[in-house]
């Protein structure tokens, strides 16, 4: 099934990580993302809740990695009006983003760079991973994505 990057959360977005990393993985029986390590044996893949595996990519992408705030728009409809942020928003620079995925913006076609939102940093990190390797959507096995809506249910992590 189809998903669009924005909207990946949970096993769904561990899953996608790993592709876009090009992690050797299986899922195992319980639907949980396992990275093959020939020297330790297979050990869960989860940079979404897991600062330990997720944190390491905010250097080796160069992410920036901004908070909830509020900001004054100085243009626009809204001009001389302050707007919340309630999301984190990650950033990958083009320099480590899939250069063949382009996006058209009028005329122009740029490069894609990595720009993501999420509740937490770490989503947010993995978002932009994802989007800046694999572009704004991705096909995930199926039984990742059942897990997936009843997260997104249970939880209102809808965005």
């Amino acid at each position: 099934m189809v998903i669009n990057t924005k909207c990946l959360a949970g096993k769904a977005l561990n899953w996608a990580v790993a592709k876009a990393l090009d992690i050797d993985m299986f899922i195992n029986p319980f639907n949980e993302v396992m990275e093959k390590q020939p020297e330790h044996g297979p050990v869960r893949f989860e940079p979404s809740t897991n600062w330990g595996q997720c944190g390491p990519l905010i250097e080796q992408f160069e992410i920036s990695l901004q908070p909830p705030t509020t900001r004054h728009l100085n243009f626009g409809r809204g001009r001389g009006r302050w707007e919340k942020i309630e999301h984190w928003t990650a950033i990958v620079p083009i320099q480590h983003t899939n250069q063949n995925d382009l996006k058209s913006i009028g005329e122009l076609e740029i490069p894609n760079i990595g720009r993501a939102t999420g509740p937490t940093p770490l989503i947010a990190i993995c978002r932009a991973v994802v989007d800046a390797k694999l572009g704004e959507s991705v096909t995930a096995p199926n039984d990742l994505l059942e897990a997936w809506w009843a997260s997104v249910f249970n939880n209102g992590d809808i965005e």
